[in-house]
């Protein structure tokens, strides 16, 4: 992005080309330089379509979400996964097979980007444990780097087992919290109704003391059950001064057939006025909400990307995890693979879309969630309907950071 004054905004809209080089080079050349301009045949949808199958298939990372359990001690209001919840967790014959996956394919690959998941993978604690003993041995044989991140609730994070998830080399928790305790125990309460909220919030402060260490998403999702709990989870990270350590965030809840009311969702449009209105609110915030270039949408647009739930059953997304049509085959069957599955997400080429092609927010989008995509739903990006306002806010915030 760059703020242009009057008379380099008059140069732009009135001079040609070449006049533009002749009177004002250095200009030219810094509009190519920066990207706001490109040379002569070069046709901007090619760039994006390179540098799309370029990280598609030119990853050097295997990117693993692991679900040592998809039991889970919560009885979330809008839980996608309650349906397919089980008390259940990886047999040995299953992690075998999975370390041997992870064993081949690190062979081709520089480095190992782990993600815990469940249900609640705490439950599974000692599986996670086992688990990362073998792999971090893999890792120094192959000279891999090795980084692990862990999506949990909260509720089991004490002291205790953070310790044990940082010698296991977790570094980065997602967490959820969703507004106070009266809201947030109406929507996250335990499988027997009880409260969540008072032993997660003491959980996260106690997160104070591992902060040289460890990065925390502070996830709080979003309906129009709980419209205020954004800010207030925003306020209560401020006054216990853990913004340094702590990054709150917006979730949508996204409609689905198990899930509640479906009058209370936010619209795709509506989700992305209250996320800009929020980023809007702090600039070190701003500053994560940048508009940039996507190159991949998500890991499931990665084809060295891996989703194991806890049958050893393989998935390239995680909303996809327990629906038998969504995986391309099990870990623990050689040979067996069901490569439509496969090529529904990784040859989808969303810039072949007619549509999308001719969207000036393609670069920033890339078609958006390919989830949402194969569910025939809008997965627009919201900056499709805010990016106005972002560019509008943006250069008056860097100049009072200036100041």
């Amino acid at each position: 992005m760059a703020e242009l004054d009057k008379e380099h905004t008059e140069q732009l809209a009135d001079l040609t080309e070449s006049e533009l080089m002749q009177r004002n080079p250095k200009f030219a050349e810094a509009l190519l330089q920066n990207g706001f301009a490109v040379e002569d045949g070069v046709l901007e949808l090619d760039m994006i379509r390179y540098d799309m199958l370029r990280a598609r298939f030119g990853n050097q990372s295997l990117a693993v979400t692991l679900t040592p359990t998809q039991d889970c001690n919560f009885g979330c209001q809008y839980c996608y996964e309650k349906d397919v919840l089980q008390s259940k967790y990886m047999d040995e014959l299953t992690q075998d097979a999975v370390v041997d996956y992870i064993e081949e394919n690190l062979t081709m690959s520089s480095s190992l980007r782990l993600s815990w998941y469940g249900g609640e993978p705490l439950l599974a604690l000692d599986i996670v444990e086992s688990l990362t003993k073998r792999l971090l041995m893999i890792c120094e044989e192959k000279k891999a780097e090795y980084k692990a991140d862990i999506i949990t609730n909260g509720y089991l994070l004490t002291t205790k087992a953070v310790k044990r998830l940082l010698a296991c080399g977790v570094t980065k928790f997602q967490i959820t919290l969703d507004g106070n305790e009266s809201t947030h125990d109406l929507r996250r309460p335990l499988t027997d109704g009880s409260s969540t909220y008072q032993t997660i919030w003491k959980n996260i402060l106690d997160l104070k003391d591992f902060r040289e260490d460890i990065r925390v998403a502070l996830r709080v999702n979003v309906d129009r059950n709980n419209e205020d709990a954004l800010f207030f989870v925003k306020h209560k990270i401020a006054e216990e001064g853990m913004e340094d350590f702590v990054f709150v965030y917006p979730g949508r809840v996204i409609e689905t057939e198990t899930c509640h009311n479906s009058g209370k969702y936010y619209s795709g449009r509506e989700f992305a006025v209250l996320e800009q209105e929020f980023s809007c609110s702090d600039f070190e915030l701003l500053r994560n909400y940048y508009p940039h270039p996507k190159q991949a949408v998500c890991s499931a647009e990665n084809g060295k990307s891996v989703v194991f739930d806890v049958n050893g059953n393989m998935y390239k997304c995680i909303l996809d995890i327990g629906r038998e049509e969504r995986s391309f085959g099990n870990v623990k069957e050689d040979g067996v693979c069901r490569e439509q599955v496969l090529h529904q997400y990784l040859l989808s080429d969303i810039t072949a879309k007619e549509e999308c092609a001719k969207c000036k927010h393609l670069p920033v989008c890339m078609g958006g969630c390919p989830h949402m995509r194969l569910e025939g739903k809008n997965s627009c990006t919201g900056l499709k309907y805010t990016l106005d306002a972002y560019m509008q806010y943006l250069p008056q915030s860097v100049r009072q950071q200036k100041v």
